[in-house]
């Protein structure tokens, strides 16, 4: 199993969403299964620097406690704090900049911006239906990434809403609550052509 690294936008963006979507009694169930490292980093994570994957995927794993039992919820609950972070790590001029992509054209850009936050893993976009408003991207050699399906599930969306584009389906395979890190990924997306 690969040690993989993120950057610390991650973590900072998840306790931002945590300490704005959770009332206090919630936040400290989230904090208090914390490892003793996570929990001494959670306010000197800067948002450049890579950290070890475990420091997110703890914050992840809160999240999903406090989302529950059932599986659909959970990776709803995961894919919010996904588009939370991605608005939170999107600049002004990012968010200008996504008005006039194309899903076709951001899609061919995730290998890159997959590789300029993470290190281990990979993101491989399919866009050959994209003229019929249909993506599928797959991250690829993800074991021990826990939780990355549905936060990148939410990234997208998150993506093609600023876009301005509406996306009628989205699904994500390969993920389970019982399987939070397979090896592989799949999420689809179809959008209003």
């Amino acid at each position: 199993m690969a040690t993989f690294m993120t950057r610390g936008y991650s973590m900072v963006s998840t306790l931002r969403f945590i300490e704005e979507t959770y009332d206090s009694e919630r936040q400290e169930r989230i904090f208090a299964q914390l490892s003793p490292e996570v929990r001494s980093a959670l306010r000197t994570y800067k948002g450049i620097e890579f950290y070890p994957v475990q420091h997110f995927t703890e914050l992840l794993r809160g999240i999903a406690k406090e989302a529950g039992d059932d599986e659909t919820t959970v990776r709803n609950e995961i894919a919010r704090a996904g588009e939370f972070i991605a608005g939170v790590a999107t600049s002004t001029f990012l968010k200008l900049l996504m008005k006039v992509l194309t899903p076709t054209l951001f899609a061919k850009k995730l290998p890159s911006l997959w590789e300029r936050d993470n290190q281990g893993g990979q993101f491989v976009a399919d866009v050959s239906k994209a003229d019929e408003g249909r993506l599928t991207l797959e991250l690829k050699d993800i074991e021990g990434y826990d939780y990355i399906g549905p936060i990148a599930l939410g990234w997208v969306r998150f993506a093609m809403s600023a876009m301005g584009e509406k996306v009628l389906e989205s699904s994500l395979e390969g993920w389970s609550l019982a399987n939070p890190s397979p090896k592989t990924v799949t999420l689809r997306l179809r959008w209003e052509k």
